[in-house]
């Protein structure tokens, strides 16, 4: 049998084992309580620091200035016609050419082009033109690099000729033209899709401008077709709507989000397609203006007028940003504001606006939301060419008038140059409305 034994203190001595008192040093009994002050003082600085850090990168942005600076490339167009340059180097013989949308062109394996492609509004002279503003409807035409570079000192366009440039001409029911054409290629569809507005007459003569779209499918673009035919038949978006500057769809694949973001005077408006359709659309519910994506800032008849105070209508396609950025969509915008007093050198004495650039930010997460606005505008008309004022070039024939839009400058395409990383853009923009330029943009934050 096992038995359990206590061991008492005698016990302990009759096993020969000693019982004493455990007693701390003096020292430890000091310097202990410093110890233990000093780590958990050092465990507060470190938990902060860690929470301050991870406050800093969730909320970078805040104690970061994001910046956008646009560049030129180069300080004459792209292309112009014999009125800016000779009758012997015109690059188009249409006498207004404006409203670029860059266009990716695609083999039958779907690689892209090197060269790039613009498909612009063209506007001739009416055959008996009692004035420089007296045209004829406008149509679309295309042109393209002869040779793939970014170098503005070495851009060559291909001749645009009247009988053989022609992408579109407008539709019996729009007599006065077609105009701001916007292209998107849609990945998962392999179509191109081209918004753009027709001008018109109502029943009371009344100008009308209303949202139009086509779209060029697969079997055209693997063909090289994309002129005369080759687009679907016209059809009309929010046709109830007739006051449409311009539209453009930004399509996410990965969630099959589609918004198309629309011009009504003065502000930017949200559609949707209807069940990812993207060839019917419907307004998103104006209650509390979830319609409306931007709208003219305020100051219109303060001391200091913003440069997008009078309206504000869309740019090219959102592009989506590094995740150094964010991940968030530049979008760019153009603008307006009334300049009173402003003397136009070429008649056109009602033209009191000045049209610059702008950008918005869009959340990376839901498009409909702006987290950031240009203060200042990415570009603004300087040049002889975005001006319309030709008085100092005496190559201009006497009195000829070379600008549909004086003081002006907008932009309809652009692309992404350089790694993605990089956050560099490539935008086609026209001046006057009667010119093509280029300039580059660069998005960083302020150091």
């Amino acid at each position: 049998h096992s038995s359990l034994v206590f061991l008492t203190q005698s016990s302990y001595d009759d096993y020969g084992v000693t019982s004493q008192t455990s007693t701390s040093p003096p020292f430890l009994k000091q310097i202990l309580p410093k110890l233990l002050g000093f780590g958990l003082l050092c465990g507060i600085i470190v938990s902060l620091t860690v929470i301050l850090t991870v406050t800093l990168i969730l909320t970078r942005e805040k104690y970061k200035r994001r910046v956008v600076i646009a560049t030129r490339l180069s300080t004459t167009p792209l292309i112009a016609n014999r009125y800016y340059i000779n009758e012997d180097q015109d690059i188009s013989q249409y006498r207004y050419n404006s409203l670029p949308a860059y266009f990716q062109k695609r083999n039958a394996s779907g690689e892209v082009d090197e060269h790039d492609y613009l498909i612009f509004e063209a506007t001739s002279l009416a055959a008996l033109p009692k004035s420089d503003f007296d045209v004829d409807a406008s149509k679309f035409v295309w042109s393209s690099q002869r040779v793939p570079t970014s170098d503005p000192d070495n851009q060559q366009w291909r001749h645009v000729d009247l009988n053989d440039a022609t992408v579109i001409d407008p539709e019996v029911s729009s007599p006065l033209g077609i105009a701001q054409p916007r292209v998107v290629y849609s990945e998962d569809r392999e179509t191109y899709f081209m918004f753009y507005v027709t001008k018109g007459k109502d029943g009371k003569g009344d100008t009308i401008r209303q949202l139009a779209m086509r779209h060029l499918p697969k079997t055209e673009w693997e063909q090289g077709n994309f002129g005369p035919g080759a687009w679907s038949a016209e059809k009309a978006v929010l046709a109830h709507i007739t006051s449409v500057d311009a539209g453009v769809m930004l399509h996410k694949s990965f969630n099959n989000d589609t918004y198309l973001f629309f011009g009504e005077h003065p502000n930017i408006r949200i559609a949707r397609a209807v069940d990812g359709d993207l060839e019917d659309w419907e307004e998103l519910p104006s209650k509390d203006s979830q319609n409306i994506l931007l709208r003219p800032r305020d100051g219109r008849h303060s001391d200091e007028v913003s440069f997008d105070s009078e309206r504000v209508s869309p740019g090219p396609v959102p592009l989506q940003l590094s995740e150094d950025q964010g991940g968030h969509y530049l979008f760019l915008y153009n603008s307006r504001q009334v300049v009173d007093g402003y003397q136009k050198e070429n008649g056109r004495d009602f033209w009191n606006f000045r049209g610059d650039i702008g950008y918005v930010i869009l959340d990376r997460d839901d498009n409909t939301k702006v987290i950031d606005r240009a203060s200042v505008p990415l570009l603004s008309p300087t040049l002889d060419w975005e001006r319309c004022d030709f008085s100092t070039k005496s190559q201009f024939h006497t009195g000829s008038v070379v600008g549909l839009e004086p003081n002006t400058v907008q932009v309809a395409g652009w692309k992404r140059i350089g790694e993605p990383e990089e956050d560099r853009f490539l935008i086609y923009y026209s001046g006057c409305g009667s010119f093509i330029g280029a300039a580059e943009l660069k998005v960083q934050f302020q150091k």
